[in-house]
């Protein structure tokens, strides 16, 4: 990729960690390995932790916190784990059931107020446990509260009822961010704690994570703290870090074995039950089935895809495992656990949209496994890339001249709102038009006609590809008099409420 990597391990004189047994000799010359992957990815930093028996078996560290290479990857570097904090929500809202405080069968309205529903079908039927097992039907709503985040996720509650659902209530599986933001809503309104309050309290800190974090404010202020990198061209350059609604986990390779050991120990640390051996196996097996097709031909030792409450399932070489994976701005991570053999293993790095993490807890849990190692270099190199930041000479409007524009750019200009969306605002400074929303200040850049496609000027502070959005402006008599923008399968009609 044109990069110029430099490799480390754990720093301060700290070497890998293996555990006097036959798993020495399983992950034996590891180390080596791990290093030619991530030199192959060009990756900035990679941590790796394995867990044999709810023990640490392996964890090891190679490159560097930030791309200038003075800060080495550590034992106590943080990353964003991304989705995997599904499998802490997951876990939370166990504890919430064995404090009595919830049930699987209660409706999502029942804790929190001002709840409703734009279906009734949801109304009627939506239970708890179709949000954990993703089977709820539910619309994806991510366009609405990444694009317009109010300050609290119960803040959320009055537009739902602006959405309707893509299916009945547990007829169809889809994996879906919303139905885990309305976990932690029912989280937070039960308790009237912060979902980073509640993390620490019911799950970092019992687990025994001291070195993880459940704040973004934390995390930044930690010296810890890897940098967030993401792919332009052939160069890793820095991103934004995303804020989250609730807050989110920001944790080290091993702190995230201990979590896994927490799930191995079946929900004991220390001797304390932290969450029931009960609703561990429920969150472990298969509540819904993803994908039940025969296996490809290609890949005929994984297939039988499912998902528990916050945990992927599939078969595997004929073993069960569970795992999630987890991807944001600037970080990618992996976790993979086979229940029956008690191994598990995790991986982390500060590449964003990067296959790295898989790649790494396959290697390792093949070796965990005592199956067959696959040959290194098989294994493919795929990284995304993000969304580059736009020069004042890109931004600036350019009006082809096969589909110019219909109308004056200044016509354009106003203030627009949405149902369940919100406000934003269309300017025209300095030669180019701007959409402003709650989240950023986008560029719009012309493509042809009334169309425009969204970019940005400075790092956009959430993960998502700026340059899939579209935004049409539709014309009346007068001009532009609202914008279509596909949020959502259904674009969105954002009609404008006054002129500026």
């Amino acid at each position: 990729m044109g990069l110029l990597i430099v490799l480390g391990v754990w720093g301060q004189g700290l070497r890998p960690v293996y555990a006097q047994d036959a798993s020495e000799k399983q992950l034996s010359g590891l180390s080596t390995g791990l290093k030619s992957l991530m030199h192959r990815y060009g990756a900035p930093g990679l941590a790796v932790a394995a867990i044999v028996d709810g023990k640490i078996v392996f964890s090891e560290g190679f490159g560097y916190e930030n791309i200038k290479g003075d800060r080495p990857i550590t034992a106590e570097s943080l990353f964003g784990i991304g989705s995997i904090v599904k499998t802490f929500t997951s876990a939370l809202i166990g504890t919430l059931l064995d404090d009595g405080l919830i049930n699987l069968g209660g409706r999502p309205g029942d804790y929190i107020a001002g709840l409703a529903f734009g279906d009734a079908g949801l109304e009627r039927d939506l239970r708890i446990r179709n949000l954990l097992s993703q089977t709820s039907g539910l619309s994806e709503m991510v366009g609405s509260y990444v694009v317009f985040p109010e300050s609290t996720q119960v803040l959320l509650a009055p537009r739902f009822a602006h959405f309707g659902s893509t299916c009945r209530v547990g007829d169809c599986w889809a994996y879906n961010n919303v139905n885990f933001v309305l976990l932690d809503m029912v989280a937070e309104s039960l308790t009237k704690q912060s979902k980073s309050e509640l993390l620490m309290k019911r799950l970092l800190a019992p687990a025994g994570m001291s070195h993880s974090v459940t704040s973004t404010a934390s995390f930044l202020a930690s010296p810890h703290a890897a940098t967030g990198y993401g792919l332009v061209g052939e160069q890793m350059v820095p991103v934004a870090y995303e804020e989250f609604f609730g807050e989110h986990v920001y944790a080290t390779a091993p702190d995230m074995a201990r979590w896994l050991a927490l799930w191995s120990n079946r929900g004991v640390v220390g001797g304390r039950q932290v969450i029931s051996e009960t609703y561990v196996r429920q969150a472990l097996s298969m509540q819904a089935i993803d994908d039940g097709a025969p296996p490809s031909p290609d890949d005929a030792h994984v297939y039988l895809f499912g998902y528990g409450y916050g945990w992927h399932v599939k078969s595997m070489d004929g073993y069960y495992t569970v795992s999630h994976g987890g991807n944001e701005n600037g970080f990618s991570a992996h976790v993979l656990y086979s229940p029956s053999k008690r191994v598990g293993v995790v991986a982390l790095t500060n590449q964003q949209n990067s296959l790295l993490p898989n790649i790494v807890t396959d290697h390792v849990i093949h070796r965990l496994l005592n199956l067959p190692a696959k040959d290194l270099a098989s294994y493919p190199i795929r990284v995304g890339q993000v969304d580059p930041i736009l020069s004042a000479q890109d931004a600036r409007l350019s009006i082809l001249r096969d589909d110019p524009l219909t109308v004056s750019p200044l016509a354009l200009v106003g203030v627009y709102q949405a149902p369940g969306y919100g406000v934003l605002h269309v300017a025209f400074t300095d030669g180019h038009l701007t959409l402003t929303t709650p989240l950023a200040k986008f560029a719009l850049r012309h493509d042809g006609g009334n169309r425009f496609r969204l970019g940005v000027t400075a790092p956009l502070p959430a993960g998502m590809n700026v340059s899939f959005f579209v935004a049409t402006f539709k014309e009346s008599e007068k001009g532009g008099e609202s914008i279509s923008i596909n949020l959502s399968p259904t674009p969105v009609i954002f009609t404008r409420i006054a002129r500026r």
